[in-house]
């Protein structure tokens, strides 16, 4: 359901906290036919294997060229997102564009789809592997090494090596080893921590020292969990 408006006066902020609190999804028409939006879902994001519950203020353009078949709107790069408990705070920022002179710009204050997961689901688990190692990366290098990836050179090891243990979570799961950390583990395997060993036995490796380091993982997953919506903490966009 949508309730659909051309009058910004119509859309204070309990309207809209009712209209969302419904399950109705809120609409303003721009005179260009565009449309800017405000609405609770819970949907599959880019990369991500499981949909989120939040809150998504939405700009879609209207595209009067396009087939008969093809839709009418296109909402390029996506929204801004808030967890569902931050609803009067998104509404607020839905309140601020909708009465600037350019209301498609973001407001750059929201959070990305895979934060607002792990804050709702209190687990520090990225459907995206890649967002759990660069989000994981430096806390843990700093129980293990006391030190951050750049101060050790290494600031670059996911983009290198975080795509090379794929064929292992097989073996690890097996184990009892979920693939985002036995993928964390896998990186120690480039560094001092591998000791002599040969680099084909690195999946038995992480199998072997999985509980050794068990305690620093949980300690950074921990971090991250407390951390996960501080700005000024995030290494790469996820």
């Amino acid at each position: 359901m949508e309730f659909c408006t051309i009058h910004k006066e119509a859309l204070d902020k309990e309207t809209i906290k009712k209209k969302i609190n419904q399950g109705i999804d809120v609409h303003f028409k721009m005179p260009n036919k565009d449309i800017f939006a405000i609405r609770r879902s819970n949907d599959l994001h880019f990369m991500m294997k499981e949909p989120v519950d939040l809150i998504e203020i939405l700009y879609a353009n209207y595209d009067d060229e396009c087939e008969e078949d093809e839709p009418k709107y296109h909402a390029y790069g996506g929204g801004e997102y808030w967890p569902i408990d931050q609803l009067d705070t998104a509404i607020d920022i839905y309140i601020e564009r909708l009465n600037s002179e350019q209301p498609q710009r973001w407001s750059g204050k929201g959070f990305k789809p895979c934060e607002i997961l792990v804050y709702n689901t209190k687990k520090v688990y990225f459907s995206n592997p890649y967002d759990y190692l660069n989000r994981m990366l430096t806390p843990f290098w700093k129980e293990v090494f006391g030190k951050t990836p750049s101060e050790m050179w290494c600031g670059g090891i996911v983009t290198s090596h975080g795509d090379k243990f794929r064929g292992y979570t097989r073996q690890w799961e097996e184990h009892g080893i979920d693939d985002n950390r036995g993928g964390l583990l896998f990186l120690l395997t480039y560094t001092k921590e591998f000791g002599d060993n040969e680099k084909h036995n690195s999946d038995q490796w992480v199998i072997d020292n999985y509980q050794k380091y068990l305690p620093m993982i949980e300690k950074a997953e921990a971090y991250v969990l407390e951390h996960i919506f501080d700005k000024e903490l995030e290494d790469v966009n996820c």
